[in-house]
């Protein structure tokens, strides 16, 4: 641990003052929901900036704004709706905790979100990070917000190799991050890290020469900037194998509805049928019909549209989660009666891709994309 953290009242007030200065000169300030700050905007930009780059949160946001311009607006949304404004932004959950909290906010405190962490933390879907956020950037509230920049750049700052996928280093960070911060703008404090973080201090090959710490850093003065910050805890990744079937009756899509709870639930696309790896492989190498009989056949429920396929898949594409590695083939066929009257359900039906309102998942675009080759 450096001198920063045992450093004099004059030399800390140094350090504020410096980093706060290049923050004002160097920051992101064209961020959307940092040229108009409001308490709600706030809060929905850091949801949305979980697991997401800022570059591709931008349109997001504005269009989620434009669509859900206050709490009540958002807890009163239809969840077709919602879902459809965030598609495409993944990790679903985010966005239907955040319309939750939403309604929460509405019934227990009037609409409007309340002004410190601790009560921040009981709305759902704000977690330690958020109400960090909110509560320093919108209320002013002396509170860090730790996250992964901000665990990163006083790891390498302060010389720490705690590990800091352990909740107890990130405890420990955040006490002490709490005592370098300036008591009068807390928010620009926290802001200011993320944008060192995000382009200075880099997980990789950090910009040392460019950063305005540079003479406090541990890091820097021994060369540590690769070895910090130390995360040894690993998720791994489950491999799950799975048919598309794309089938198309007079230029509409057969869709379903997925009813299941969890990973990608009310979302819509091709049927997807889970297969082992072994059967995966088989049906990717051969054709189908090679032995005078449909393989695919016996994977289909019975209500499944009567189905003329092509002989070949149409190629396969990847999708990661966090904990799983999605691996989908994708089929196309017509439907044999190629009927024009198509009866659609309510979890169920043909639809125009190209003109659907429905919501979407990724993998359901990166399938699509397939198709068109």
């Amino acid at each position: 641990m450096n001198k920063l953290s045992k450093s004099s009242k004059k030399e800390l007030a140094e350090f504020q003052e410096e980093f706060l200065h290049w923050y004002d000169d160097s920051g992101r300030h064209y961020l959307p929901w940092r040229q108009v700050r409001t308490p709600y905007g706030t809060w929905v930009s850091e949801i949305m900036l979980q697991q997401t780059q800022v570059a591709t949160v931008i349109p997001y946001y504005l269009n989620f704004m434009e669509q859900f311009p206050t709490i009540k607006s958002l807890s009163q949304a239809e969840e077709e709706a919602l879902l459809k404004a965030w598609e495409g932004l993944g990790y679903y959950s985010r966005v239907r905790n955040l319309q939750k909290g939403a309604q929460e906010v509405e019934e227990q405190f009037f609409g409007n979100l309340p002004q410190n962490y601790e009560e921040l933390l009981k709305i759902k879907g704000i977690g330690p990070y958020t109400a960090g956020a909110i509560s320093s950037m919108a209320f002013n509230e002396k509170v860090a917000a730790i996250d992964g920049n901000c665990l990163r750049v006083f790891s390498r700052l302060l010389g720490d190799f705690a590990d800091i996928s352990l909740s107890k280093t990130q405890k420990e960070m955040k006490t002490t991050v709490e005592k370098l911060m300036p008591n009068n703008r807390p928010g620009d404090f926290n802001q200011a890290v993320m944008d060192l973080g995000s382009l200075v201090c880099t997980p990789k090959n950090p910009q040392c020469d460019f950063c305005p710490l540079k003479k406090y850093c541990v890091a820097k003065k021994e060369n540590l900037q690769e070895q910090l910050p130390v995360k040894l805890k690993k998720v791994k990744t489950k491999s799950v194998y799975y048919l598309a079937l794309a089938v198309e009756n007079h230029g509409d899509f057969y869709l379903k509805k997925r009813t299941e709870k969890g990973l990608l639930e009310n979302m819509w696309h091709f049927p997807l049928i889970e297969v082992s790896k072994e059967e995966f492989s088989l049906l990717q190498k051969n054709d189908l019909f090679a032995n005078n009989n449909d393989p695919l056949d016996k994977f289909l429920p019975e209500d499944f549209p009567e189905t003329v396929w092509q002989k070949r898949n149409r190629g396969k594409v990847k999708h990661i989660y966090s904990h799983l590695k999605w691996e989908v083939l994708l089929f196309y066929g017509v439907e044999k009666t190629n009927s024009q009257i198509q009866e659609e359900k309510g979890n169920e039906g043909f639809f125009n891709l190209e003109n659907t309102t429905l919501p979407l998942p990724k993998v359901q675009h990166k399938l699509m994309a397939l198709l068109e080759k």
